[in-house]
């Protein structure tokens, strides 16, 4: 198995890092995520929260919030790679964590557990019809 990654990939990185060197300064220079100097660690969260949404919101302008979804829906169809890329990419730049991401990843095991019992009923009326 050949795990080089392709041009594809390296032009994936090369985006990639030219939208993190033109988007996370800026972002980052408009303050840190926390902010020791409140001394208060509810306005501190509250402060955190609203700053890893705003991040949020940049990466989906930019179409890197969801790289997996479709591409109609604003994603980009990422491969494994891409993910691996991605991962290695935002670390390297030491971005900030996304906003409630455990929130998407329930969301998500709903959603396929649902799509699961869909696709369980299918068969079983499919069953059903072939036996009769």
């Amino acid at each position: 198995m050949d795990f080089a990654y392709t041009a594809e990939d390296e032009a994936f990185r090369k985006e990639l890092r030219d939208w993190l060197d033109a988007n996370l300064p800026e972002f980052l220079d408009e303050g840190e995520i926390e902010d020791a100097s409140l001394g208060d660690a509810k306005a501190n969260t509250v402060r955190t929260m609203a700053r890893r949404r705003a991040w949020q919101r940049r990466l989906n302008e930019g179409q890197w919030a969801a790289i997996n979804w479709p591409r109609d829906w604003g994603g980009r169809e990422a491969t494994i790679m891409q993910n691996v890329i991605y991962s290695e990419e935002m670390a390297r730049s030491k971005t900030p964590g996304i906003f409630n991401n455990l929130s998407g990843v329930e969301q998500l095991k709903g959603l396929l557990g649902s799509l699961s019992d869909a696709a369980s009923k299918i068969a079983t009326a499919k069953e059903k019809i072939i036996a009769a």
